[in-house]
């Protein structure tokens, strides 16, 4: 009897062989498809730590952005010349979209977006009244629908946080176009040096209590600048001043100060 012992010990342990292989295939399977994945997505994963960027001012940062994951989606930088800040910020992120899709062609440009749009939907300057009514013409034009993500309000924390990490999920996935409130303090910052807009007690005022214009661009980046031992989380964003402005084009918004207040998302019916 003792052999017949043995030799089922062996079986067994040839079985046991067997399924260590298939679950290290089906592991390196796993571990394939998520870095062909990841080709694709703007995670923390791109970060790399050895490259700790310190600035002329000491300050030290980290930032993830599609820049430099993959800069040929990254439209060519533009001037509003009006109040068309939405078309702008629309055409640089439905042009991403439409990219990572495949699309080679019929790519919308600010120029476009507002002669497509029918006029009763803007103002005599071309601003947006409401973001919704863009719609139409996006649907006709480019067979997408608009879908705007509103920020809950500031009272309401635990959704707050959650609309912060929509952003950063959206953000995974590509560009973000978004707005948010021109704000007196923005209108005066020196964006020069990477510098972070920080909104002050009384932008945070003018946010609760006045009437303000809205400012349309795209989320391109996150990071975090390490200033006076404090961590700032930031939103790297390209403006619509042309790539003279800031830093190549593009500015830093201080996260966590409900600076953003609409998210726009273009879908489309088929992956």
């Amino acid at each position: 009897m003792a052999p017949k012992k043995r030799k089922a010990s062996a079986i067994e342990s040839e079985e046991g062989s067997e399924k260590m292989e298939q679950m290290k295939k089906i592991f390196e399977q796993f571990k394939e498809k998520i870095n062909d994945l990841n080709k694709e997505l703007l995670t923390i994963a791109d970060l790399d730590f050895s490259s700790l960027h310190k600035s002329n001012s000491g300050a030290a940062e980290f930032l993830l952005s599609w820049r430099s994951k993959k800069p040929e989606l990254i439209n060519d930088h533009s001037v509003q010349l009006k109040d068309e800040c939405w078309a702008h910020a629309f055409a640089r992120g439905l042009s991403a979209a439409m990219k990572q899709r495949g699309c080679t062609d019929n790519f919308p440009t600010a120029e476009l977006l507002v002669k497509q749009i029918d006029r009763r939907c803007l103002s005599k300057s071309n601003a947006l009244i409401k973001s919704i009514n863009a719609a139409p013409s996006l649907r006709e034009f480019y067979g997408c629908d608009l879908v705007v993500h509103h920020r809950p309000k500031m009272t309401l924390l635990k959704e707050n946080e959650e609309f912060e990490r929509f952003i950063e999920r959206r953000l995974a996935i590509g560009q973000v176009a978004m707005c948010f409130p021109y704000l007196p303090g923005y209108s005066r910052f020196n964006h020069k040096n990477k510098a972070v807009f920080r909104p002050n007690a009384i932008d945070i005022q003018a946010m609760r209590y006045e009437l303000l214009d809205d400012h349309c661009a795209v989320i391109t980046g996150r990071g975090v600048l390490f200033e006076n031992g404090k961590a700032i989380e930031f939103w790297e964003i390209q403006e619509t001043r042309g790539p003279h402005f800031a830093d190549g084009g593009y500015t830093r918004l201080e996260r966590y100060k409900g600076l953003i207040t609409e998210v726009y998302e273009f879908k489309f019916d088929r992956p």
